[in-house]
């Protein structure tokens, strides 16, 4: 009994000389004389099922195995999307374009003609395109991106991740059977880097900002290393005014085991730092926070003048009060105290100023309290 020979892709088979020959069909002319024909015979919102359709094969003139390259070149080139498919599972059903999209495959095959390019040759050239750059499935991306397959589907279908190219994103909507999908869509460049991040940004929780943190920045951040220095209660207006101008920032709550919130902060993607620190530079809105809030008032000059963050540091810098109240020098509230009562421009230890409060660098620990012990025996305190 004789074998039965495997099934292959339509792509991969070799081009009969009956397809050479009509391929001759598919001149410009005639192209154009077939795009009036579609029009007249089909609605624009009418689907085509052009693997049964008899009518349509006779129209357009061409063989069924023709027909079938120019869709598939035309799809794998970018031209057109992948076909819809009435059932979910793959291999079963039936499958149809849109007219429109017919008519642009065939346009796409004609300008092939009008340039000298035949379907072996275009056939020949996408096959080693394909061999050079190893492509991934939507699942293959989705587990390099770390979240499920349905997943990222749906944040693509929903235009939350921008894949850069409406052929390819309609594609994506179109496909029904996403785990057994063998469709290679993605090459190896387009599924690096920014793509990644878009799509970790896209579904962001807690757990993936710190499991993947190199791929993400904290308005917090990006803002003292661009010269911005706020309060957390000042950051959700910054992030408001980043998202304002076009910069995409999420939320992130941290929840204590009762759902209460805790903490929170807000992220960007890294890919976007150097825009937001632009943005710091010139916006308008963000000009009151440029202004350095860290002020040297009295002593030796610190230069340059530490952040709100580091003034923060115990380990670096301790405030004068609680300091002088070891002594029993109690100062502001009902006493009449003041820190200028015992610092003076020339004094020996520098004091910074944030807002209300004074500061002293921790390794001027010592100094101070030779200070106040020396100005107590002089009755300066």
């Amino acid at each position: 009994m004789r074998e039965r020979e495997p099934q292959t892709n339509s792509f991969e088979v070799q081009i009969s000389p009956f397809a050479k020959q009509t391929n001759d069909k598919l001149t410009p002319e005639r192209v154009d004389e077939v795009v009036e024909k579609l029009r007249e015979k089909y609605r624009e919102d009418q689907p085509i099922f052009y693997r049964f359709d008899r009518s349509f094969l006779e129209l357009v003139g061409v063989s069924h195995q023709l027909l079938n390259n120019v869709l598939t070149m035309a799809r794998r080139d970018g031209v057109i999307s992948s076909p819809n498919r009435v059932s979910k599972r793959r291999g079963q059903g039936q499958v149809f374009y849109w007219r429109e999209e017919i008519i642009t495959a065939l346009t796409y095959a004609g300008e092939l003609r009008q340039q000298g390019l035949g379907l072996a040759s275009t056939a020949k050239r996408l096959r080693s395109e394909a061999k050079e750059d190893e492509k991934l499935t939507l699942r293959g991306l989705a587990k390099k991106s770390g979240i499920p397959t349905e997943r990222l589907h749906r944040l693509i279908a929903e235009g939350k991740v921008d894949l850069g190219d409406p052929i390819l994103t309609e594609t994506v909507k179109r496909m029904k059977d996403l785990h057994n999908s063998k469709q290679r869509l993605f090459s190896g460049e387009m599924a690096e880097g920014p793509l990644i991040q878009q799509i970790q940004f896209a579904d962001l929780t807690i757990r993936r900002f710190h499991s993947h943190r190199q791929f993400f920045a904290t308005v917090s951040e990006v803002a003292q290393e661009a010269g911005i220095y706020v309060w957390r209660a000042e950051i959700a207006a910054v992030a408001q005014v980043l998202a304002d101008s076009g910069i995409k920032i999420a939320h992130l709550t941290y929840r204590n085991s009762e759902g209460q919130v805790k903490s929170s902060c807000y992220v960007l993607s890294r890919a976007e730092k150097e825009k937001v620190v632009k943005i710091f530079k010139v916006s308008k809105e963000l000009a009151k926070f440029r202004r350095p809030k860290v002020r040297l008032v009295y002593g030796p000059r610190i230069d340059p003048l530490p952040t709100m963050t580091q003034l923060g540091d115990r380990q670096r810098y301790l405030a004068v009060s609680p300091f002088l109240r070891q002594f029993g020098i109690k100062i502001g509230g009902y006493s009449k105290n003041r820190v200028a009562n015992f610092f003076s421009p020339d004094s020996p230890i520098s004091i910074l100023k944030l807002q209300r409060g004074y500061y002293f660098p921790v390794y001027q620990e010592g100094e101070l309290r030779e200070f106040i012990q020396r100005n107590r025996q002089e009755s300066k305190i």
